[in-house]
């Protein structure tokens, strides 16, 4: 028997498992590995594509299906398959074209079933580092195309108010919130990673296994609050640290958090 049998450690990358430049910690490493020799099941849970997400694989096993984009895909990322998708209401083309109209020095990127859509890529990509593995079309917004998973506002000001604002009226179908750092995000009203993580435990067979999450901005406080220990990374965001059983400030999340669970 080991001591992580039955247990499932569910991550979040940017900001929490990884550090700028897609650094992980060596402490945070050995400490994942140590808790899957010991029986626990490790995946992750993030806003980012199979495309941006699947080097995760190259440094862990990936024991379970993945969360990827902020809770509308869950897939294997071993295999590349998309097990369960959920796409934003159609009328979030309308919220789209109208920001990028008012705010057309803002970078936006769509993120649909057949093509990744970049608006103003010069603007984006240089925040996100190597994508010579990341395939997508540099397009007007006039050009992106339902279905869409998830879309991402890149600005350099904070906007999450003032897109909560501007866009109340969609309020009912649609989710805005942010992921890090100049990432402003829309997702489906249905969509959370909360509730991927209850879609996960179906699909995984996971239901009776005792569920650690940890995240570090406001678009994983559903999950957080959802699992049976809730873990609040670094100090940025108020309302995750308000709901999670643990919070950790320093960079080697991971290791601190199994020393304090052994």
């Amino acid at each position: 028997m080991g001591k992580f049998d039955n247990y499932v450690l569910i991550s979040d990358l940017d900001g929490t498992l990884l550090k700028k430049g897609n650094y992980i910690s060596p402490k945070d490493i050995e400490a994942i590995k140590y808790f899957q020799k010991e029986g626990g099941k490790f995946t992750i849970a993030t806003g980012r594509s199979l495309n941006r997400a699947r080097f995760i694989k190259n440094i862990f096993t990936i024991d379970l299906p993945a969360i990827l984009l902020n809770g509308s895909a869950i897939v294997d990322i071993n295999k590349g398959e998309t097990l369960w998708e959920q796409f934003i209401h159609e009328s979030v083309l309308e919220v789209i074209r109208d920001f990028n109209k008012k705010k057309p020095q803002c970078g936006i990127i769509a993120f649909s079933k057949d093509k990744d859509y970049f608006v103003n890529p010069e603007i984006v990509t240089p925040e996100l580092g190597d994508l010579s593995d990341f395939r997508y079309t540099e397009a007007k917004a006039s050009d992106i195309k339902n279905p869409i998973n998830k879309v991402v506002f890149y600005s350099f000001t904070d906007i999450l108010e003032y897109i909560q604002k501007e866009y109340a009226d969609y309020s009912d179908r649609l989710t805005f919130t942010k992921s890090d750092v100049n990432f402003y995000e829309i997702i489906d009203k249905t969509v959370s990673k909360g509730n991927a993580l209850e879609k996960l435990k179906d699909i995984a067979g996971i239901k009776g296994c005792k569920i650690i999450a940890a995240g570090d901005n406001l678009n994983d406080y559903e999950m957080i609050l959802n699992a049976d220990i809730g873990i609040a990374a670094g100090h940025n965001c108020i309302k995750i640290r308000e709901v999670a059983d643990i919070i950790i400030e320093n960079d080697d999340i991971f290791y601190n958090l199994f020393n304090e669970l052994i």
